[in-house]
């Protein structure tokens, strides 16, 4: 009877495979996109879009508040002259308390319009720096209206004192006549000194001055 082998007689056979040195195996590589899910790709695509969807909605936001902050800013110049205009004709501005209250009449309408504006951070700031020089604007002119108010008051009464006091030195031309009227002429200018800056006060001293000489020689 033949003798079977044995496992001791049969050459043992690895399964690994020797890579022939002569022969190359292509590398095969997939796209990054490949290993995205479907809503990553989508949204990479429209990205753009959205960018252009935010600059313009941006620039909507500039174009509202720009012609919001406008319409105020002309709204309060309009206001401002309209409320000069009827204090001036009812009341005597020349009244520091009449300038007082157009003051903060002004005040007040400027903060109701910043409240009113809801733009951004930056057109609430651009709008308040340009309601605050309206306003500074307003209040200069009444100021100055003011003062000339006040100033002719004074012209006003100082002619008004001055006459008799000049129509004495004309009656009365001897020295001791012109003297009385040049007291009475400072007696005068003191009792306005309150309303005079020393410029006018000056002005008005010579001036009432040179009345009493001329009319000493009538």
């Amino acid at each position: 009877m033949p003798k079977l082998p044995s496992s001791i007689d049969v050459d043992t056979v690895s399964p690994r495979v020797t890579a022939d040195p002569g022969v190359s195996v292509p590398r095969v590589s997939a796209p990054a996109a490949a290993f995205q899910s479907p809503l990553g790709i989508a949204a990479g695509e429209l990205a753009p879009g959205f960018e252009k969807l935010a600059e313009v909605a941006q620039r909507q936001e500039n174009r509202r508040d720009t012609v919001d902050r406008a319409s105020r800013i002309n709204q309060y110049n309009l206001e401002a002259d309209d409320d000069f205009r009827k204090r001036s004709t009812e009341q005597d501005f020349s009244d520091e308390k009449v300038l007082n209250e157009y003051a903060t009449s002004l005040g007040k309408r400027r903060q109701e319009l910043l409240k009113e504006h809801t733009g951004s951070p930056d057109s609430q700031a651009n709008l308040a720096i340009r309601l605050q020089d309206i306003e500074s604007t307003a209040l200069g002119r009444a100021a100055a209206y003011s003062t000339s108010l006040g100033r002719e008051k004074v012209l006003t009464t100082f002619d008004r004192t001055l006459s008799p006091v000049v129509n004495r030195a004309t009656l009365n031309p001897t020295r001791q006549g012109v003297d009385s009227a040049l007291v009475e002429l400072e007696t005068t200018i003191g009792d306005l000194k309150g309303a005079l800056d020393p410029k006018d006060e000056e002005t008005l001293r010579n001036m009432g001055r040179e009345n009493i000489a001329l009319g000493s020689l009538n």
